[in-house]
Protein backbone atom coordinates (compact mmCIF):
# COMPACT_ATOMS: atom_id res chain seq x y z
CA UNK A 1 0.00 0.00 0.00
CA UNK A 2 3.03 2.23 0.55
CA UNK A 3 4.47 1.72 -2.06
CA UNK A 4 1.62 2.50 -4.64
CA UNK A 5 1.26 5.30 -2.27
CA UNK A 6 4.83 6.50 -2.79
CA UNK A 7 4.49 5.76 -6.70
CA UNK A 8 1.08 8.06 -6.95
CA UNK A 9 3.06 10.95 -5.35
CA UNK A 10 5.94 10.44 -7.16
CA UNK A 11 8.64 9.66 -4.37
CA UNK A 12 10.44 6.40 -3.92
CA UNK A 13 12.78 4.70 -6.62
CA UNK A 14 12.28 4.94 -10.01
CA UNK A 15 14.42 2.12 -10.66
CA UNK A 16 14.03 -0.53 -13.38
CA UNK A 17 15.03 -3.77 -14.90
CA UNK A 18 17.92 -3.04 -17.05
CA UNK A 19 19.58 -5.54 -18.97
CA UNK A 20 23.15 -5.02 -19.33
CA UNK A 21 23.82 -2.03 -16.58
CA UNK A 22 26.12 -2.70 -13.97
CA UNK A 23 24.09 -3.30 -10.87
CA UNK A 24 26.96 -1.84 -8.53
CA UNK A 25 26.49 0.99 -10.56
CA UNK A 26 22.54 0.92 -10.43
CA UNK A 27 22.97 0.76 -6.57
CA UNK A 28 25.17 3.81 -6.82
CA UNK A 29 22.16 5.98 -7.76
CA UNK A 30 19.50 7.77 -6.00
CA UNK A 31 15.90 8.22 -7.02
CA UNK A 32 14.90 11.91 -8.50
CA UNK A 33 14.15 14.50 -6.11
CA UNK A 34 11.53 16.91 -7.60
CA UNK A 35 12.65 20.76 -7.42
CA UNK A 36 16.38 19.47 -7.71
CA UNK A 37 17.37 21.35 -10.76
CA UNK A 38 19.46 25.05 -10.68
CA UNK A 39 17.17 27.90 -12.19
CA UNK A 40 18.06 28.42 -15.64
CA UNK A 41 16.15 29.93 -18.55
CA UNK A 42 18.29 28.71 -21.99
CA UNK A 43 20.97 26.32 -22.65
CA UNK A 44 23.69 26.21 -25.29
CA UNK A 45 24.91 22.83 -26.19
CA UNK A 46 28.26 22.99 -27.91
CA UNK A 47 29.87 20.33 -30.52
CA UNK A 48 33.41 20.86 -29.66
CA UNK A 49 36.82 19.80 -31.93
CA UNK A 50 37.75 16.57 -31.13
CA UNK A 51 41.40 16.76 -30.21
CA UNK A 52 44.03 15.13 -32.83
CA UNK A 53 44.49 11.40 -32.13
CA UNK A 54 41.22 10.59 -31.05
CA UNK A 55 39.55 7.60 -32.63
CA UNK A 56 37.18 9.14 -35.65
CA UNK A 57 34.61 6.37 -34.85
CA UNK A 58 33.48 7.40 -31.45
CA UNK A 59 31.29 9.72 -30.47
CA UNK A 60 32.55 13.20 -28.69
CA UNK A 61 32.21 11.54 -24.99
CA UNK A 62 34.38 9.07 -25.23
CA UNK A 63 37.72 12.55 -25.21
CA UNK A 64 35.30 14.87 -23.23
CA UNK A 65 37.88 15.49 -19.98
CA UNK A 66 36.46 15.36 -16.62
CA UNK A 67 35.50 19.26 -17.44
CA UNK A 68 34.84 20.53 -20.53
CA UNK A 69 34.30 24.42 -18.98
CA UNK A 70 38.11 24.85 -20.19
CA UNK A 71 37.89 23.81 -23.67
CA UNK A 72 37.99 26.70 -25.70
CA UNK A 73 34.61 27.10 -27.07
CA UNK A 74 33.23 26.69 -24.02
CA UNK A 75 34.91 29.43 -22.61
CA UNK A 76 34.77 31.77 -25.62
CA UNK A 77 30.89 31.40 -24.90
CA UNK A 78 30.48 31.48 -21.10
CA UNK A 79 32.86 35.15 -21.31
CA UNK A 80 30.21 36.32 -23.80
CA UNK A 81 27.61 35.62 -21.81
CA UNK A 82 28.58 36.58 -18.49
CA UNK A 83 29.94 39.86 -20.13
CA UNK A 84 26.29 40.42 -22.05
CA UNK A 85 24.83 40.28 -18.47
CA UNK A 86 21.37 41.60 -18.03
CA UNK A 87 21.12 41.65 -21.86
CA UNK A 88 20.62 38.13 -21.33
CA UNK A 89 17.42 37.41 -19.77
CA UNK A 90 17.68 34.69 -17.20
CA UNK A 91 20.64 32.31 -16.72
CA UNK A 92 22.42 29.96 -19.20
CA UNK A 93 23.55 26.73 -18.61
CA UNK A 94 26.07 25.85 -21.27
CA UNK A 95 27.61 22.27 -21.96
CA UNK A 96 29.25 20.20 -25.10
CA UNK A 97 26.74 17.83 -27.06
CA UNK A 98 27.23 15.16 -29.46
CA UNK A 99 24.96 12.76 -31.41
CA UNK A 100 24.49 9.56 -31.33
CA UNK A 101 26.23 9.14 -34.35
CA UNK A 102 29.39 12.15 -35.02
CA UNK A 103 31.09 13.45 -37.97
CA UNK A 104 34.25 15.70 -37.77
CA UNK A 105 33.67 19.21 -37.84
CA UNK A 106 35.10 21.37 -40.37
CA UNK A 107 38.54 23.11 -39.24
CA UNK A 108 38.26 26.64 -37.32
CA UNK A 109 34.08 25.67 -36.88
CA UNK A 110 31.49 24.16 -34.14
CA UNK A 111 27.91 23.13 -34.32
CA UNK A 112 25.72 24.94 -31.67
CA UNK A 113 22.42 24.24 -30.22
CA UNK A 114 20.34 26.99 -28.21
CA UNK A 115 16.97 25.46 -26.57
CA UNK A 116 15.00 27.78 -23.70
CA UNK A 117 11.85 27.88 -21.75
CA UNK A 118 9.47 29.72 -24.39
CA UNK A 119 12.22 30.32 -27.15
CA UNK A 120 11.79 28.49 -30.73
CA UNK A 121 15.43 27.28 -30.40
CA UNK A 122 18.53 27.84 -32.89
CA UNK A 123 20.39 24.70 -34.05
CA UNK A 124 23.47 25.51 -36.94
CA UNK A 125 26.22 23.66 -38.28
CA UNK A 126 29.92 24.71 -39.51
CA UNK A 127 29.83 27.92 -37.18
CA UNK A 128 33.13 29.45 -37.97
CA UNK A 129 34.47 29.56 -34.06
CA UNK A 130 35.37 33.13 -34.10
CA UNK A 131 31.55 34.07 -34.41
CA UNK A 132 30.65 31.36 -32.17
CA UNK A 133 30.59 33.68 -29.56
CA UNK A 134 27.95 36.40 -31.50
CA UNK A 135 26.15 33.83 -32.45
CA UNK A 136 25.35 32.45 -29.02
CA UNK A 137 24.36 36.13 -28.07
CA UNK A 138 22.23 36.65 -30.84
CA UNK A 139 20.49 33.42 -30.63
CA UNK A 140 19.94 34.03 -26.47
CA UNK A 141 18.41 37.62 -27.48
CA UNK A 142 16.08 37.00 -30.08
CA UNK A 143 18.33 38.16 -33.09
CA UNK A 144 19.57 36.45 -36.00
CA UNK A 145 21.75 33.99 -34.72
CA UNK A 146 22.25 32.52 -38.86
CA UNK A 147 22.84 36.19 -39.60
CA UNK A 148 25.76 36.49 -37.42
CA UNK A 149 27.25 33.01 -38.32
CA UNK A 150 27.85 34.23 -42.13
CA UNK A 151 27.05 31.90 -45.33
CA UNK A 152 29.42 29.01 -44.13
CA UNK A 153 26.76 27.94 -41.54
CA UNK A 154 23.70 26.10 -42.28
CA UNK A 155 20.61 24.62 -39.90
CA UNK A 156 20.93 21.51 -38.81
CA UNK A 157 18.38 18.84 -37.78
CA UNK A 158 19.06 19.02 -34.16
CA UNK A 159 15.88 20.65 -33.54
CA UNK A 160 13.03 18.81 -33.51
CA UNK A 161 9.71 18.78 -32.20
CA UNK A 162 11.09 16.43 -29.12
CA UNK A 163 14.67 16.73 -28.44
CA UNK A 164 16.02 14.37 -25.59
CA UNK A 165 19.55 15.13 -24.46
CA UNK A 166 21.06 12.65 -22.34
CA UNK A 167 23.81 12.69 -19.86
CA UNK A 168 26.64 11.11 -21.47
CA UNK A 169 29.88 12.42 -19.46
CA UNK A 170 32.40 9.30 -19.19
CA UNK A 171 35.08 11.22 -17.21
CA UNK A 172 33.02 12.99 -14.87
CA UNK A 173 30.49 10.06 -13.38
CA UNK A 174 30.71 6.63 -14.21
CA UNK A 175 27.17 6.20 -13.58
CA UNK A 176 26.16 8.88 -16.35
CA UNK A 177 28.65 7.47 -18.48
CA UNK A 178 27.77 3.69 -17.99
CA UNK A 179 24.00 4.69 -18.17
CA UNK A 180 24.17 7.49 -20.25
CA UNK A 181 25.03 6.05 -23.78
CA UNK A 182 23.46 2.74 -23.92
CA UNK A 183 20.26 4.71 -22.60
CA UNK A 184 20.63 7.36 -25.55
CA UNK A 185 20.83 4.44 -28.24
CA UNK A 186 17.22 2.95 -26.35
CA UNK A 187 15.67 6.19 -26.35
CA UNK A 188 16.21 6.79 -30.18
CA UNK A 189 15.67 3.24 -31.25
CA UNK A 190 12.09 3.66 -29.48
CA UNK A 191 11.48 7.21 -30.72
CA UNK A 192 11.34 5.88 -34.37
CA UNK A 193 8.17 3.93 -33.70
CA UNK A 194 6.63 6.18 -31.05
CA UNK A 195 7.70 9.59 -32.28
CA UNK A 196 5.00 12.27 -32.90
CA UNK A 197 4.55 14.30 -35.84
CA UNK A 198 7.61 17.10 -35.61
CA UNK A 199 9.85 14.56 -35.12
CA UNK A 200 12.54 13.48 -32.23
CA UNK A 201 16.30 13.95 -32.21
CA UNK A 202 18.04 12.41 -29.47
CA UNK A 203 21.38 13.84 -28.47
CA UNK A 204 24.26 13.32 -25.64
CA UNK A 205 25.47 15.93 -23.68
CA UNK A 206 28.96 16.79 -21.04
CA UNK A 207 27.56 16.78 -17.13
CA UNK A 208 24.33 18.33 -16.95
CA UNK A 209 24.52 18.21 -12.89
CA UNK A 210 22.69 15.55 -10.38
CA UNK A 211 24.78 12.21 -11.68
CA UNK A 212 23.70 10.21 -8.96
CA UNK A 213 20.30 10.59 -10.19
CA UNK A 214 21.48 8.74 -13.19
CA UNK A 215 20.27 8.29 -16.52
CA UNK A 216 19.37 11.63 -16.71
CA UNK A 217 17.68 13.45 -19.74
CA UNK A 218 16.19 16.95 -20.19
CA UNK A 219 13.50 16.63 -22.72
CA UNK A 220 12.56 19.61 -25.27
CA UNK A 221 9.02 19.66 -26.61
CA UNK A 222 7.80 22.64 -28.94
CA UNK A 223 4.38 23.29 -28.47
CA UNK A 224 2.51 26.44 -30.49
CA UNK A 225 6.67 27.28 -31.92
CA UNK A 226 8.27 27.68 -28.30
CA UNK A 227 9.74 24.97 -26.12
CA UNK A 228 9.65 23.74 -22.92
CA UNK A 229 11.47 22.22 -21.26
CA UNK A 230 11.49 18.81 -18.36
CA UNK A 231 14.55 17.37 -16.54
CA UNK A 232 14.01 13.35 -15.47
CA UNK A 233 16.41 11.59 -13.56
CA UNK A 234 15.81 7.45 -12.87
CA UNK A 235 16.08 6.46 -16.73
CA UNK A 236 17.83 3.26 -18.00
CA UNK A 237 17.33 0.79 -21.30
CA UNK A 238 15.04 -1.13 -18.99
CA UNK A 239 12.11 1.75 -18.64
CA UNK A 240 13.16 3.67 -21.06
CA UNK A 241 10.18 2.15 -23.14
CA UNK A 242 7.47 3.19 -20.64
CA UNK A 243 8.77 6.89 -19.92
CA UNK A 244 8.72 7.41 -23.62
CA UNK A 245 5.08 5.97 -24.08
CA UNK A 246 3.80 7.89 -21.10
CA UNK A 247 6.03 11.34 -22.31
CA UNK A 248 4.56 10.93 -26.06
CA UNK A 249 0.54 10.65 -24.00
CA UNK A 250 0.99 13.08 -21.33
CA UNK A 251 -1.97 15.75 -21.53
CA UNK A 252 -1.76 16.71 -17.26
CA UNK A 253 -2.04 20.82 -17.26
CA UNK A 254 1.28 20.79 -14.86
CA UNK A 255 2.81 18.53 -17.56
CA UNK A 256 5.05 15.65 -16.62
CA UNK A 257 4.22 16.91 -13.06
CA UNK A 258 1.07 15.76 -13.53
CA UNK A 259 1.54 12.55 -14.77
CA UNK A 260 0.95 9.08 -12.78
CA UNK A 261 3.92 7.35 -14.27
CA UNK A 262 6.68 10.60 -14.88
CA UNK A 263 5.89 12.24 -11.60
CA UNK A 264 8.56 9.22 -10.24
CA UNK A 265 11.55 10.75 -13.20
CA UNK A 266 10.93 14.28 -12.55
CA UNK A 267 13.61 16.33 -11.57
CA UNK A 268 12.10 19.83 -12.12
CA UNK A 269 11.43 22.38 -15.22
CA UNK A 270 13.23 24.52 -16.94
CA UNK A 271 12.48 28.68 -16.34
CA UNK A 272 11.01 27.37 -12.86
CA UNK A 273 13.13 28.28 -9.49
CA UNK A 274 13.47 25.40 -6.66
CA UNK A 275 10.35 26.58 -4.81
CA UNK A 276 8.32 26.90 -8.49
CA UNK A 277 9.39 23.41 -9.26
CA UNK A 278 7.82 22.16 -5.99
CA UNK A 279 5.13 24.37 -6.40
CA UNK A 280 4.22 22.67 -9.90
CA UNK A 281 4.86 18.94 -8.27
CA UNK A 282 2.13 19.72 -6.00
CA UNK A 283 -0.30 20.76 -8.21
CA UNK A 284 0.27 17.93 -10.36
CA UNK A 285 -0.89 15.56 -7.64
CA UNK A 286 -4.65 17.99 -8.49
CA UNK A 287 -4.18 16.37 -12.09
CA UNK A 288 -3.78 13.15 -11.08
CA UNK A 289 -6.91 13.20 -9.07
CA UNK A 290 -8.96 14.98 -11.45
CA UNK A 291 -8.30 12.13 -14.53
Amino acid sequence: MLGAVGRLLGFGSAASACDGCDPAVLAQCSAPQPGDVKAHSHHVFVKLVAPSGSDAGTTDEAWWPESVDAEPAIKAVTAAIKEAGPAINGAVKVTAYDRLSTKALAPGSCDVLVLGDGAAGVGLEGVPLDKLPAVVLAALSGGDAAAAAGPDAQGSGDVADTVLVVCCHVARDNRCGHIGPPLADKLAELAGAKAPAGGVRVLKSSHIGGHKYAGNAIVYRRQDGKFEGNWFGGLNPGNADEFLTALFACKAPHGPAGDRMLRKFWRGCVGLSKEQQLERFEQGLKDIEDL
